[in-house]
């Protein structure tokens, strides 16, 4: 039986991946971890074996971790934390580093602790938004680049651990829910992860043609694009 650990399964796109591995196999054990008691009935409708722990990250957070992996093995384990800054203001920028930065290192701290020495798949989602500063968001893409930096260079240092990195495009998810613009649905978006993830891809783009959007992104001169409004 897999057995995955999910951080943050509030994620309305973790959600939808999950429901998506599910139905592909129902010979796994799954368990959810997260700070809102509510999240817990988003997952009514699952068959496989599942779990839920409430956490508090605030408080005690490492002790809170150190009893859910230390005597546990996991096959998978998923950290979908996200949060996009309303403002520049220097709370915003608190929340979004705290958010989008510690937690997930923090998590990932834990896990090489007690699973540095076993073969274990770590899924963290970042956002195409990582790839190059842009005007509207430059600050939650520069905190998102700050983990995909520690992930490269903590791929080397544990080579047992399979560090993935999954870049969403735009979804429609709560967190997007006030960006204009078009966005995919997170049931596309989700199958192309899950597909991508089945493939033993370390560096995923979902949909996948992100890859090729961001690659034209990267190549624009600067002279041009910082008058984009991208």
């Amino acid at each position: 039986m897999k057995k995955i650990l999910i951080f943050g399964a509030g994620s309305d796109l973790i959600c939808e991946l999950i429901n998506t591995i599910s139905l592909a196999n129902n010979d796994v054990s799954i368990t959810f971890i997260s700070s809102s008691l509510s999240t817990k009935r988003k997952f009514k409708f699952l068959q496989c074996k599942n779990n839920f722990i409430h956490i508090n990250y605030k408080n005690n957070f490492e002790k809170q971790l150190s009893k859910i992996l230390k005597n546990q093995k996991f096959d998978d384990i998923y950290i979908p934390n996200g949060y996009l800054p309303t403002a520049n203001s220097l709370a915003e920028i608190r929340k979004s580093l705290f958010i989008n930065y510690f937690i997930p290192y923090r998590i990932i701290n834990s896990i090489i602790k007690y699973h540095k020495n076993q073969h274990v798949r770590v899924v963290s989602f970042s956002s195409p938004a990582s790839d190059r500063p842009r005007k509207s968001n430059f600050v939650y893409g520069s905190h998102k680049a700050m983990l995909d930096f520690a992930i490269e260079g903590l791929r080397m240092l544990y080579p047992n651990i399979t560090f993935v990195i999954v870049k969403p495009g735009p979804t429609e998810t709560k967190m997007t829910k006030n960006l204009l613009g078009f966005k995919h649905n997170k049931i596309k978006v989700a199958k192309s992860l899950y597909w991508q993830l089945h493939l033993g891809m370390r560096n995923i783009y979902a949909p996948f043609y992100w890859k090729l959007i961001m690659i034209i992104i990267k190549l624009i001169p600067n002279k041009i694009f910082r008058f984009l409004n991208l």
